[in-house]
């Protein structure tokens, strides 16, 4: 077992390989984490819908609600991070 783990770290391509292996591995992981931080939000912004539609609230209420959420998300963001890191 250990001369086949030796001749494998000996090859001369294993480097390159390794390299491109770890590049698209971190783009995955990249890709993966934004999009369950999207679904995630999705899922929040649907409970908080619904929550309000229990209430009684009338879809000009909610719209506005959802509104001004996403402006102070953004307004967060420039400030030099996002609300939700908080």
């Amino acid at each position: 077992m250990r001369s086949s783990l030796t001749d494998l770290f000996s090859h001369p391509d294993i480097v390159p390989l390794v390299c491109i292996v770890m590049m698209f591995a971190c783009g995955l992981i990249g890709y993966l984490t934004r999009q369950w931080r999207l679904h995630r939000k999705t899922e929040i912004e649907t409970g908080l819908k619904r929550a309000m539609i229990e209430k009684g609230m009338s879809a000009a209420e909610i719209e506005r609600v959802m509104r001004a959420s996403l402006t102070s998300s953004q307004s967060g963001r420039e400030a030099g991070g996002s609300i939700e890191d908080h």
